[in-house]
Formats: structure tokens, C-alpha cells, sequence
């Protein structure tokens, strides 16, 4: 199942070079805008809101792979970005869980990425990517920790708004 071929350190290589994107694509598609929009149409119902809440992440990271490959802009290309999208974002909404859809989407972004990067070319830079893949997961860590010391979550109904 490695999309690069049967060279493992290529797809280790590869997946810490995407890791940072991972991490921020999850932190801005999912549980910026998705949860947004979520909570902006909760009143509509469960469904609704989570329907909502895939649709714009989704296409939020569809957008951005566009924007990491630029030459890769075909239907095709768009169509598979979207798709892995909507089954990242289903993922982060079924689990709620930042770290799970962080992995979840660093692996689609390999897969997505196979043909456009050379894991001889990423093994070159080796030293620096497990560097920038480790202070990529020590920020959201520290993130992590720092809004669980200092806020929670309250549930709140939908219709129950003031």
C-alpha cells in the first residue's frame, strides 16, 4: 500500500516532509473553518451541520493542495483532492480528534503527492524535514496542552442561544 513503491525510507522521508502541512492543514480546514461552519448551522440539525461542516472543509483542502502544486491543476487532480477532503473531514468529525485527522491527512497528502515528489530528492534535505516534522508536533502539542490548562467546553444545545 506505499504509494512511493516498495522504498520505505522514501515514504518515511516523504511523510515528515508533509507532516508540518498536515498539522496546519488540519488546524485551519477542519477545526477552524469546518467547526465554524458546523456551529454556524447547528440549529439545522446534526446532520446538516456536519454535511456543512465537510463540504467547506473539504473544499478548503482541495484548494490548498492546488495552491502546494500549483502544477497539477486538472479536473482529475481536483476531484481526487476533493474527495480526500471529504473522507479527511468525515474522519475529523466521526473522531474529533486533531492529532488522528493530522496523521489522517498527511497520509492522504502523500498518497496525493506520489507522482510530484522524488523521495531521492527529500532524502537529500533528511536532516532538516524530521526537524520541521518535530517542532510541527511540539508546537501543536504545546498548543494542545496550553487551551487544555486554560479553557473548556461547554455543551450547548442548539436553540439555546441568548
Amino acid at each position: 500500500q506505499n504509494p512511493i513503491g516498495t522504498n520505505r525510507t522514501g515514504f518515511v522521508s516523504v511523510f515528515l516532509l508533509l507532516l508540518p502541512t498536515g498539522i496546519a492543514t488540519a488546524m485551519v480546514c477542519c477545526v477552524l473553518l469546518g467547526t465554524h461552519v458546523q456551529a454556524f448551522v447547528r440549529e439545522q440539525g446534526a446532520l446538516v451541520a456536519i454535511l456543512a461542516g465537510t463540504a467547506v472543509s473539504a473544499l478548503v483542502f482541495a484548494l490548498s493542495l492546488l495552491a502546494h502544486f500549483p502544477d497539477a491543476l486538472t479536473p482529475a487532480t481536483f476531484l481526487r483532492s476533493l474527495s480526500a477532503g471529504v473522507l479527511c473531514a468525515l474522519f475529523f468529525f466521526a473522531v474529533r480528534d486533531v492529532w488522528a485527522v493530522s496523521l489522517v491527512i498527511t497520509g492522504s497528502l502523500v498518497w496525493l503527492a506520489a507522482g510530484w515528489l522524488d523521495p531521492a530528492q527529500v532524502s537529500l534535505l533528511y536532516p532538516a524535514v524530521p526537524a520541521a516534522a518535530i517542532r510541527s508536533a511540539g508546537t501543536l502539542a504545546a498548543l494542545h496542552w496550553y487551551l487544555s490548562r486554560h479553557y473548556i467546553t461547554i455543551p450547548a444545545p442548539p436553540g439555546n442561544s441568548p
